[in-house]
């Protein structure tokens, strides 16, 4: 089954491993609450706070994503592309 998602507009925030700001968020629905996160771009994963803002996994969440077909098949497609992109910036 192809992975569908919708895009919601969120109070800006940033990402807790490059520090990029972002504004979107896009998934199956809206985000709650301790929902993951894929940093665009650095592939970071983020859990979902209060207010919207990011705060970094704990062990437990980081391995229960680690063992999730869909995170680990977007993170992959979101790391492809981060190594397209700087292949392309440095030739």
């Amino acid at each position: 089954m192809p992975y569908s998602h919708n895009t919601t507009v969120m109070p800006k925030t940033v990402c807790c491993h490059c520090g990029a700001a972002v504004n979107r968020a896009s998934g199956p629905g809206s985000p709650s609450v301790g929902d993951f996160s894929l940093c665009v771009y650095c592939a970071g994963l983020n859990i979902f706070a209060g207010e919207m803002g990011f705060r970094l996994p704990t062990e437990q969440e980081q391995a229960s994503a680690e063992k999730d077909a869909t995170f680990l098949m977007v993170r992959g497609k979101i790391q492809r592309a981060l190594r397209i992109m700087k292949k392309s910036f440095t030739h």
